[in-house]
């Protein structure tokens, strides 16, 4: 009971931003285990979690280092399967350097979880080019699949990790590799509409032919016209006069910011949304709109502002589906800036999402070429070219009958609420 409350204090203690390790000494004397591990609860990932663990996924080298010194288990496993090689902060550059640590002083790196889920996954999934390379050098298979038989090229796939679909297919993953559904990577590419995706597999020799266990192809997958055309070769080369002009208008609009830009992020801005399939974009939005309108006027009539929020965390900030929330009124504090009351929110649905995915072609490509005052004014003309995009969508849709006006927003988890359309 005493070792348990000494357990208790110690995983307290390796908790903190900034542990002190006189303290976790002082607890491992009085008998705390080091490899304690932590109680069922939380999210089921961090059950059974060790101190290492813990510090792992803290980035703490310096504790991480001492806690091994002290006689923690490098390859100890949670209740999901997880060594703390697993719990590296994935997204952060301290990644590797843990990695690294971990496997110096003798982590398994040929570990798989409960799932038969490996770390070469979870750097795929994560877009981590550096850790990728590192575990492949080690000798890790990148044919090896987990209980779903998906193999790390999978999961470039879940988050459109474009960097890491290179390095796999240079270290040999195979392009037709079928999973327990019976879908290669070419099915999984189809059916999200990733395009650039699609690109890269089908030029890497990927079947388009090949058919699933509910004998579909790729192309029976796809949704936009865009990627059915590329999976069936052919893909016009007409360009969209109106497309050009529009973005003619924003060069001219937002000269300053759009000049402000170097030589290389102007180019390869004008070139991404010279590739924006608007018609497709004009249709598919349309369509939704008109839906939810319909639905929002007969469920929420007292509604007069949608305030559509970008999904996406951290790592992938610029998720192009977009979720509503119904207010019944707004504020305005400044020129630009506005403030949504939790009082005057009416709904918020997190389930039916329109998908702005057309509109935001090639930005993850420009960011990861800008620093952090470029970064910003790239998301600032992206979000101005949305709304001349959907200016003639909202116009038809949202065009004010008696005295009803509507007032169409946009936000991001880490941006200010941006006007994308008033009638």
């Amino acid at each position: 009971m005493e070792s348990n409350l000494y357990n208790s204090r110690l995983l307290k203690e390796v908790e903190q931003s900034n542990p002190d390790i006189s303290k976790i000494k002082n607890l491992l004397n009085e008998g705390a285990n080091i490899n304690c591990h932590s109680l069922n609860k939380g999210a089921r990932n961090n059950w059974g979690n060790t101190p290492l663990h813990i510090s792992v996924n803290n980035g703490n080298l310096e504790i991480v280092e001492k806690l091994i010194n002290l006689g923690a288990d490098v390859n100890s496993k949670n209740t999901e399967g997880d060594t703390p090689a697993f719990k590296i902060p994935w997204g952060r550059k301290e990644g590797l350097e843990l990695l690294q640590l971990l496997h110096k002083h003798g982590a398994n790196l040929f570990e798989k979880n409960n799932d038969q889920t490996s770390l070469l996954h979870y750097a795929a999934l994560n877009n981590q080019t550096s850790i990728l390379e590192f575990l492949l050098e080690q000798g890790l298979d990148p044919n090896q699949g987990n209980l779903k038989n998906e193999t790390p090229l999978y999961w470039t796939v879940h988050y459109n990790s474009l960097k890491c679909v290179s390095i796999l297919l240079n270290a040999g993953s195979n392009i037709n590799w079928k999973n327990s559904e019976g879908r290669t990577v070419l099915h999984e590419a189809a059916e999200r509409d990733y395009q650039d995706l699609i690109q890269i597999f089908l030029q890497a020799g990927a079947d388009k032919e090949t058919i699933d266990n509910e004998e579909k192809k790729p192309i029976d997958l796809a949704e936009k016209e865009k990627t059915k055309n590329l999976l069936s070769g052919s893909i016009s080369s007409n360009l969209d006069s109106l497309l050009l002009s529009m973005i003619q208008k924003l060069k001219a609009d937002q000269k300053e910011f759009f000049e402000s830009l170097p030589k290389e992020i102007q180019e390869s801005l004008q070139s991404s949304l010279s590739k924006i399939d608007r018609v497709n974009f004009i249709k598919s939005t349309s369509k939704i709109f008109k839906k939810l309108k319909k639905h929002w006027e007969t469920s929420f009539p007292e509604i007069t502002t949608i305030l559509f929020e970008w999904g996406g965390e951290t790592q992938t900030p610029f998720n192009g589906y977009a979720y509503a929330r119904g207010y019944e009124q707004f504020e305005t504090i400044g020129k630009g800036a506005f403030v949504f009351e939790s009082e005057f929110l009416k709904f918020e649905d997190l389930e039916n999402g329109i998908d702005f995915t057309d509109a935001f072609e090639g930005i993850d490509s420009i960011l990861e070429l800008c620093n952090s005052q470029e970064y910003w004014i790239v998301k600032k003309l992206y979000n101005l070219f949305l709304s001349i995009l959907l200016n003639e969508v909202l116009t038809d849709i949202f065009s004010p009958e008696s005295e009803n006006f509507w007032f169409i927003f946009g936000s991001e988890h880490d941006q200010e609420p941006f006007l994308l359309y008033k009638s």
